[in-house]
């Protein structure tokens, strides 16, 4: 495959960061650890930053997408197997979730963050091109100014600038101002920030991430290496329980 031909010439220098983004469904779920034995294979676990996530739509319009998504309970527990076979084949894995102080890097920055389409229009959100996305009719007091939603989270074009605020990074402020959201007493908060805009306004509920789903699983795993000294001692440890 040519994708995979690049990423092993790219792997050959030194200083490049490659990362490889694998979307899970129900039709993909058991080709996964095939790839990764094949990257274990060619030496490139070490070498690759390997992402895992659950395919999700884009936009409102769910009737064009052809896919089988697995629960978040259930992609939960596969994505747990996967990581700790990860952890014992040397990828790069990160199990703990970090302190986030802002929901993403698009989305909340007024200023900075732009996402430009191939037609030249405006958004602060990579979701938001080529995408009908309508807020549910929940939000429908904070959209008195705004008739046209399918422009709603456009902010301008290349041509014209920045025309109009960023209302999905406003509105999603004002609606944690408010705590009308239940992320406000969630104690994960801190460490998830929100997540995702733009699915909350289409969905009404917040999008929670995975790992809420196999936190204690990621805990334990960080402390079984944390408590061996290193994850070759891991290794050991598990090659030594099964012999």
């Amino acid at each position: 495959m040519k994708s995979y031909q690049t990423i092993k010439r790219l792997s050959e220098h030194e200083g490049v960061g490659i990362g490889i983004r694998i979307n899970i469904d129900k039709n993909n779920i058991d080709s996964v650890p095939e790839l990764l034995n094949v990257l274990i294979a060619d030496g490139l676990q070490k070498k690759v930053s390997v992402d895992l996530a659950p395919v999700h739509p884009w936009g409102s319009d769910t009737t064009r997408y052809h896919y089988e998504p697995l629960s978040l309970t259930e992609y939960a527990e596969i994505e747990l197997d996967l990581l700790t076979s990860m952890v014992l084949e040397d990828f790069q894995v990160h199990l703990l979730p970090n302190r986030k102080k802002s929901i993403c890097t698009v989305a909340l920055n007024l200023r900075n963050g732009l996402v430009v389409d191939a037609n030249g229009k405006l958004s602060r959100c990579w979701e938001v091109p080529y995408s009908e996305v309508k807020p549910h009719k929940h939000f429908v007091q904070y959209l008195s100014n705004h008739a046209n939603q399918k422009t709603l989270l456009e902010v301008g074009s290349l041509r014209r600038g920045i025309q109009k605020s960023n209302w999905l990074g406003q509105t999603f402020l004002q609606v944690f101002e408010e705590k009308t959201i239940e992320c406000v007493n969630c104690p994960l908060l801190p460490s998830c920030a929100g997540q995702c805009p733009v699915r909350y306004f289409q969905d009404a509920k917040p999008p929670c991430p995975v790992w809420k789903y196999n936190l204690e699983g990621r805990i334990a795993l960080s402390y079984a290496i944390d408590q061996v000294g290193s994850v070759e001692a891991l290794k050991k440890t598990v090659q030594a329980t099964q012999s």
